[in-house]
């Protein structure tokens, strides 16, 4: 679930001190409504209505619109990103798995003492690296021998002007046990890296990620290539099998010293006995975090002018009072309004089902499509007759 979203509609209008004694500590901040929309509001389900599905099933009225709310997030997600893909397609697929080969047939020969695997990726807005660990294979003189990993930016060292402990993001200890046998380690928390904002600019201080190991004397890197094939089927067969080169290119670098990486020596093709584990996907939920939730408020996301914070605010207003109406008319507490007023009951729910499903539609037909690099419109192929 988007943590951003969670207080975008509130839970009540009216402070209501008739239930006071079930109310969250921390109540205020529950509450919150960045949009000034709330669940239980006058135009939409009164809070009397709500809290007579307070039982032991559904909890209390306050438990009972925290959860709705929370499931209506969940639900909005599932509904935007069905009917996003109804309307669009991913022009950047997902990548899991490995940047490296996994195959090797000899010993790599290294004159340096750091080797490393450089990407450079490109900057897509909406563009997300995940990395969550790292192998490495040596061919000879590896057992019993730890290798530290660092993940270091570029643009970091160009700053300080040399390399500094600061700089590095992530790293881990690989610790091998037997030569020519792949040893792994697993990032305690992933490293998330942003490509939305990313300098790809042809300057010489592009920017540039840095997967690098200090070489351990008397150890040997085995020779397994950066990229899998040949590159012999074609461009389009070749990124398929290498999913990461959507988004970066990878080379294989060697420095004397960590300063160096500001200008290494490229052997280009081989990843130094490493690999990186890695997602590397398009994500088009983020937006919604830098949206403005005031009435017709602009803000700037990706270089586009978007006024939709009150549409998807609405948009989980409308699903959360649907829910919230669905429990009271599932509820298994017989009171007057379970009983006696259950047409007004199912009334809100179709209405508020009925303007979700309309809004939903119109948000993700709408939706500006430079917000991120990560959809392509489809294209209508239906065929229309006409009149001669």
């Amino acid at each position: 679930m988007i943590g951003c979203l969670e207080n975008i509609v509130g839970l009540s209008s009216s402070p209501c001190n008739c239930w006071d004694s079930s109310k969250p500590a921390n109540f205020a901040t529950v509450n919150e409504s960045k949009s000034g929309l709330y669940i239980a509001s006058p135009d939409k389900i009164p809070l009397t209505f709500t809290n007579s599905a307070a039982d032991c099933e559904n909890g209390g009225v306050w438990e009972l619109l925290v959860a709705m709310r929370q499931k209506a997030i969940k639900e909005f997600q599932v509904e935007y990103s069905k009917n996003l893909k109804h309307f669009n397609t991913i022009a950047k697929p997902h990548f899991t798995g490995y940047i490296g080969n996994d195959t090797f047939n000899l010993s790599l020969n290294t004159n340096r003492t750091y080797q490393a695997i450089e990407l450079e990726p490109i900057r897509v807005k909406g563009g997300k690296m995940v990395i969550r660990g790292f192998q490495f294979t040596s061919w000879s003189g590896g057992a019993g021998q730890t290798v530290e990993v660092k993940v270091i930016r570029r643009q970091s060292i160009i700053q300080r002007g040399g390399f500094n402990n600061d700089d590095v993001l992530a790293s881990g200890n690989i610790s091998i046990t037997s030569d020519r046998l792949p040893a792994s380690t697993t990032l305690t928390t992933p490293l998330e890296i942003d490509l939305t904002y990313w300098d790809d600019t042809t300057t010489t201080d592009r920017d540039r990620i840095y997967v690098v190991y200090e070489l351990p004397s008397g150890v040997v890197p085995v020779n397994n290539k950066l990229e899998k094939g040949c590159g012999c089927a074609g461009k389009a067969n070749h990124y398929k099998e290498n999913g990461f080169l959507y988004y970066m290119k990878a080379r294989g670098v060697e420095v004397a010293n960590l300063d160096d990486l500001n200008n290494p020596i490229y052997s280009n093709a081989h990843a130094k006995g490493l690999r990186i584990q890695a997602d590397i996907y398009c994500d088009t939920y983020s937006w919604m975090c830098d949206l403005s939730y005031n009435f017709n408020d602009v803000v700037t996301v990706g270089g586009q002018d978007v006024d939709l914070g009150m549409t998807v605010a609405s948009l989980i207003q409308s699903k959360a009072v649907s829910l919230v109406a669905d429990a009271l008319l599932t509820s298994s507490r017989i009171n007057y309004y379970t009983m006696l007023r259950s047409e007004d009951l199912y009334r809100i729910r179709n209405k508020n089902i009925k303007e979700f499903n309309e809004g939903m539609a119109w948000l993700t037909q709408n939706l500006p499509i430079e917000l991120n690099d990560c959809l392509v419109c489809k294209q209508n192929k239906l065929i229309t007759k006409s009149r001669l």
